[in-house]
């Protein structure tokens, strides 16, 4: 080999390490995005799951002391009223830890099961000043109870007309409630969640010694985290990257840490709840790409061409399911931008997806309408028939424009019906064929096409009474002709 070649073969060599490490970079940089992307996508899940639950229980709570609140037994506080609170608490033992009715002074009257609370003043506690001065349901923040457990006080005002008449509230036991909504997340070997209050207590963390400390003393300035935790307490939402490495109490093992974090409304109040996950996990099936990649730079040497088609395949195939994750928002955008109520509706007739121009239509909320069979939106008169017709069409799919030359219907949650277009096309997916259904509200065109025909029916009477009339004074004028001459004749 001369010196020549020796170059040549050098600079090829540079040039083959230098597109190996190119790839390497691109193709790793690119997966790192794309995992930690999809692990925020399901920490978004597991932390609306955990607020939606959390958000539900007291909504239901609020909504059960509402109704008691308007009892005459309770608002009287008799003996009546007293057997109610005792058995709404028998009824419950595995919700509430205490019922108790306070008055308007915040003074209880009536408590069970501890009767030896009757009569204690608790207007100083800062959630009962609220409730006094505010009068509407307040939650408190998580205390310590005697017993021994985390708890939080939920109270709901009493009125006799328009006379405040005190409270009636429970006491409910936190570590049940945290273990109900946030113990069952399944976010691996590295994952945690952890609650804050408004004020930055930590309510729930899988590190005991931390709860009921202040955050902003347990995290010591770490900035990252610091950021983090400045927009929970404004009640923000949003997602986060920190190393505990910073921390000088590590809240749960060590290296990089990706958060999702958002805000849980709790009537005057509210939580803040963060999802985290450590890199460990997140990245043992890079790393194993990363040291395979390595070694596929050294066999490029050797085989070059062959390294190049497989980096290339590797590259295509990520940008292959970025292009898909982007072409799949931009449907998501489309459906949800359309001016038209767009459904999606599987074999079963079940709706998986609507838009919120359908909402408007059908007068139903998204919640409601996902999950409802489509023949719920149907008046009655064609709703039997609508499942062979279903049926008749998934034998063999193909897109189709209905309602053309006949008018079609759908019913609205207060009962009017509706004209419409309906056009539907079948989408093939993985889990099986999808309808989707395109509807265009024509009820407006409908009415000016019936106006029309009306205008149309009244021009033509007018000019049918015009040449009538027209017809009447020519053979009024040739009758008098004849007439006229007969007349001039017997006068000569």
């Amino acid at each position: 080999m001369n010196t020549n070649h020796r170059q040549l073969f050098t600079v090829l060599a540079l040039l083959t390490v230098a597109l190996c490490a190119f790839l390497f970079d691109s193709l790793y940089r690119e997966a790192r995005s794309v995992a930690i992307a999809k692990l925020q996508q399901e920490q978004t899940i597991y932390a609306r799951q955990a607020a939606r639950g959390i958000e539900d229980f007291f909504a239901n709570r609020i909504e059960s002391l509402q109704a008691l609140a308007h009892m005459a037994g309770v608002i009287a506080n008799d003996a009546e009223g007293r057997q109610v609170l005792r058995y709404f608490y028998d009824t419950r033992p595995e919700q509430i830890v205490a019922i108790t009715r306070v008055d308007e002074t915040g003074v209880i009257r009536t408590a069970y099961p501890d009767a030896d609370v009757v009569g204690r003043d608790i207007s100083s506690q800062p959630h009962i000043v609220t409730l006094l001065r505010e009068q509407r349901p307040i939650i408190s923040d998580v205390f310590r109870a005697v017993e021994g457990f985390d708890a939080i006080a939920l109270h709901v005002p009493v009125f006799q007309g328009r006379v405040f008449k005190g409270t009636v509230s429970i006491l409910l036991n936190f570590e049940k409630l945290a273990s109900r909504y946030l113990d069952v997340l399944e976010l691996g070997e590295s994952g945690y969640a952890w609650v804050l209050s408004r004020d930055g207590t930590v309510l729930y963390s899988p590190r005991q010694d931390i709860v009921g400390k202040p955050i902003l003393e347990v995290i010591n300035g770490d900035h990252p985290l610091d950021v983090m935790v400045t927009a929970m307490l404004r009640g923000e939402q949003g997602v986060a990257e920190y190393s505990v490495d910073a921390l000088s109490g590590q809240l749960d093992g060590e290296g990089q840490k990706f958060a999702v974090f958002l805000p849980v409304p709790l009537g005057n109040t509210f939580w803040s709840i963060a999802v985290s996950s450590g890199e460990q996990g997140l990245f043992a099936e890079l790393a194993a790409f990363r040291n395979k990649l390595a070694i596929l730079i050294g066999v490029f040497f050797v085989v070059g061409l062959g390294f190049s088609i497989l980096g290339a395949r590797g590259w295509l195939l990520v940008r292959e399911e970025a292009k898909r994750r982007e072409a799949e928002e931009r449907f998501r955008l489309v459906v949800e931008s359309a001016p038209n109520g767009i459904l999606l509706v599987d074999d079963g007739g079940r709706i998986e997806l609507v838009n919120g121009r359908a909402e408007e239509l059908f007068g139903y909320s998204r919640d409601q309408l996902i999950g409802m069979s489509l023949e719920n939106l149907l008046p009655q008169r064609i709703r039997d028939a609508h499942p062979l017709h279903r049926a008749d069409y998934f034998a063999g799919p193909r897109a189709r424009a209905m309602g053309v030359g006949r008018e079609l219907f759908i019913l609205r949650k207060d009962g009017a019906e509706i004209a419409v277009e309906v056009g539907i096309s079948p989408i093939r997916t993985n889990a099986g064929i999808l309808v989707l259904t395109v509807i265009v509200d024509v009820s407006a065109r409908k009415a000016a096409e019936r106006e029309i025909v009306q205008q149309q029916a009244q021009l033509a009477h007018l000019s049918r009474v015009r040449t009538l009339g027209e017809l009447s004074g020519a053979l009024a004028h040739e009758l008098n002709q004849p007439l006229a001459a007969i007349l001039s004749n017997a006068q000569a």
